[in-house]
């Protein structure tokens, strides 16, 4: 991490927490947008198709710790 006056205030914890959610946030904003958009443009699914990779690939990423963490514990 930088050094970066915001992220010390914060800690480093938050400041992935933060992160993260803003991530799914811009994610869902961008889903919404060209979803509502698709009636009209059909071609707007094209843009879809990205945004739904990204969000399949940080499932599937997240799937093995998620495991793990319910064999330990």
């Amino acid at each position: 991490m930088r050094n970066c006056a915001t992220a010390a205030a914060i800690r480093a914890r938050a400041w992935r927490r933060l992160h993260l959610i803003g991530g799914y946030y811009l994610l869902f904003q961008f889903t919404v947008s060209f979803g509502k958009r698709i009636p009209d443009m059909p071609l707007y699914a094209l843009f879809l198709i990205p945004l739904i990779a990204v969000f399949a690939l940080r499932m599937i990423a997240m799937a093995p710790r998620a495991q793990a963490t319910v064999r330990t514990g």
